[in-house]
């Protein structure tokens, strides 16, 4: 009689192969509001605020940030959920040694859903809004302006 536990094993190239095709879907796939948390929303929201404020943003001043929405924050998690934005490209990261921060800004795919977002709820409250730009417009604009 055979052994048929073979559930996970496959051949180097098989799982390499499998790994790609996993990193081509998910970068195929947008991410939408409702995919994120509330807290993943959250950050997005408060890196779009400081950033239009004219403020750097690290993982300590969203960490403020969310506390004074009175939301149970913890930093490990905070953490977690930042490196998840970053994954779907949401966010940038970038890591200061000399100060032991880690810097986060808003990326083009970021700026997009929250615009997407911000339109939706216009729309449904019915609130006109001067002529609204296309994501790409936007993306365009932010890359003007930080060169």
């Amino acid at each position: 009689m055979q052994d048929d536990n073979s559930r996970g094993l496959e051949s180097p190239d098989r799982s390499d192969a499998s790994l790609e095709y996993d990193h081509h879907l998910s970068v195929a796939i947008r991410t939408t509001w409702t995919d994120l948390t509330a807290i993943q929303r959250d950050c997005l929201e408060i890196v779009f605020r400081r950033e239009n404020g004219g403020q750097p943003c690290d993982e300590r001043q969203i960490l403020r940030a969310l506390e004074r929405r009175s939301l149970i924050a913890d930093r490990t998690r905070l953490y977690a959920d930042l490196m998840v934005l970053v994954g779907r490209g949401l966010l940038s990261r970038r890591v200061r040694p000399a100060e032991r921060t880690t810097e986060y800004r808003l990326a083009d795919e970021g700026r997009a859903l929250l615009l997407q977002r911000a339109e939706r709820l216009a729309e449904i409250c019915g609130i006109r809004t001067v002529e609204t730009e296309t994501a790409t417009e936007t993306a365009a604009r932010e890359k003007r302006k930080k060169e």
